[in-house]
């Protein structure tokens, strides 16, 4: 990618200070910053908002970043090997997640939505919807508090079986 800039440019013709940079390289990884608005150093993205992408587009970020890190609010979206996709929209703090946010992960046989607190990166309690297909075709379906990423507190699970008969469980969960 030829990296574009609108903005101040300092001695020597480095992209530096605010502006608009286009297809910059972000990391050695080939990362690259699809539309960057802010701020500038030494030609790569600082703090402002923008996008980014890296090379294979498995992976991409929107939002606010301070120093080179998502820090403020953004989302990202990683699409793994298996075909699973994991989006995270809310808020972010030096590169980790932290504070409101929601994670839905996609696969081919369930999904599951968490929201909830973060901190440094870690889910710290919030509520939890999941569904997901067992091997003998069973659904199972999950609504309720979470800790951890593990059932904790109030919640329901039902079974629905292939013939149509549910069981549900309603009541306290203690680590999942």
């Amino acid at each position: 990618h030829d990296a574009k800039f609108t903005g101040t440019w300092q001695e020597g013709n480095v992209q530096d200070g605010k502006g608009l940079l286009f297809g910059a390289p972000k990391e050695e990884d080939g990362s690259v910053w699809q539309r960057w608005e802010g701020t500038v150093r030494a030609g790569r993205a600082d703090s402002g908002t923008g996008s980014v992408e890296n090379k294979d587009g498995r992976w991409t970020y929107v939002g606010e970043l301070h120093e080179g890190k998502r820090h403020g609010t953004g989302t990202e979206t990683v699409t793994h090997k298996d075909g699973s996709e994991t989006t995270y929209k809310g808020e972010w703090h030096e590169g980790m997640r932290h504070g409101k946010g929601t994670e839905i992960v996609r696969r081919k046989d369930d999904e599951s939505k968490y929201e909830g607190e973060w901190h440094e990166g870690k889910q710290r309690g919030g509520t939890l919807t999941s569904t997901r297909t067992i091997q003998d075709g069973s659904i199972i379906t999950y609504e309720g508090t979470c800790q951890e990423a593990k059932y904790e507190g109030t919640g329901t699970e039902t079974i629905t079986k292939r013939d149509g008969s549910k069981t549900t469980y309603k009541g306290e969960w203690h680590q999942g």
